[in-house]
């Protein structure tokens, strides 16, 4: 698998659903100096993946600080059930600890049991659970924090 970072265009020409649908969106990622990561197989984008500093977006406008922040990622429908979500997130993981980075998080949605899968095999532990809530037209995000081991070398997953 080889993975190298993505412009805007290329996410256009690759058809990326989220860049045709949410094209202010995803600029405003670039505009952040998030990294997009794109993982190919035989030549062919099979997953996509966000990377921010010194943040991690759980909701649009809530943040969690830590020093690398891992977000929204994507397989391909023809590559799923092939490891490569967790390969990239083993990838990604080495590469930023080689340069020196620790608090590496990532978010997932409790209920995309693959994905959490994924995450768990990749070697993040589970560490916060943040709850939207929408009462008389106003957000609420309750955060609670899960007990599991922690260190500065662990990478988290909220």
């Amino acid at each position: 698998m080889e993975c190298r970072e993505l412009t805007y265009d290329e996410l256009v020409q690759a058809g990326y659903f989220k860049v045709l649908a949410f094209p202010e969106e995803i600029r405003r990622r670039f505009e952040r100096e998030n990294t997009c990561y794109g993982f190919f197989l035989e030549g062919k984008l099979a997953t996509i993946g966000w990377r921010s500093n010194g943040y991690m977006e759980l909701d649009r406008g809530v943040n969690y600080p830590c020093e690398v922040g891992l977000f929204d990622f994507i397989t391909f429908p023809d590559f799923r059930s092939r490891g490569l979500y967790t390969n990239a997130l083993r990838y990604l993981l080495k590469n930023i600890h080689e340069r020196g980075s620790r608090d590496i998080c990532i978010a997932v949605d409790a209920d995309n049991i693959s994905s959490v899968r994924g995450i768990t095999r990749a070697g993040f532990s589970p560490f916060l659970l943040v709850k939207r809530r929408r009462m008389f037209g106003i957000d609420f995000h309750l955060k609670s924090p899960l007990d599991s081991k922690s260190s500065t070398d662990e990478s988290r997953a909220a």
